[in-house]
């Protein structure tokens, strides 16, 4: 494995760690019957680190796993390959093309 996929990983995991530990936090405040208002700051904290954690994903699989795919592939593979990555994006909270792409409604 490349040291940058290693070190992508390790940081990825520790991400999620956090974002579990806080989400077991917000759990105790829930139980507790802590203030709405102050779950939903926690709520929003998490959510953040999720969409972080969902960037950094992306710019790997960008970066280090899609240019190397679509090198050992033909034409139309490499085609189906961007529809995925134009899915991907969607899936991640960006806005679908105008023409009506895959994911929209």
């Amino acid at each position: 494995m490349p040291v940058e996929a290693a070190a992508t990983r390790a940081d990825l995991m520790r991400r999620l760690r956090c974002a579990e530990g806080h989400l077991r936090g917000i759990a105790g405040m829930i139980e507790a019957g802590a203030d709405c208002q102050a779950i939903l700051r926690q709520t929003r904290a998490v959510q953040g680190a999720l969409a972080e954690i969902n960037r950094r994903l992306v710019a790997h699989y960008l970066n280090d796993c899609l240019p190397a795919d679509m090198q050992a592939c033909d034409l139309a593979v490499r085609e189906r390959m961007v529809e995925e990555v134009v899915a991907l994006y969607e899936l991640v909270g960006g806005r679908s093309s105008p023409q009506g792409g895959k994911g929209t409604a």
